[in-house]
């Protein structure tokens, strides 16, 4: 669990941490994995959005010119 909250630390997508109990160690496991799937999906969402805003970027430095 530590190297996956290192992992996260530097930027980077952990794996899912395997879940083999139902104590606190594997419910804390379980609102890791949580965690770092949400990390994922915003910054897949940014990707997107930004990707978007240079696409309409381009478009109006295109239709300036013209």
């Amino acid at each position: 669990m530590k190297e996956g909250v290192y992992t996260i630390g530097r930027g980077e997508v952990a794996d899912k941490l395997p879940v083999e109990t139902r104590d606190e160690i594997g419910l804390l496991a379980e609102a890791f994995n949580d965690m770092s799937e949400s990390l994922k999906n915003r910054e897949d969402d940014l990707k997107r959005a930004n990707l978007e805003l240079m696409k309409e970027h381009e478009q109006r430095k295109v239709l300036s010119r013209g």
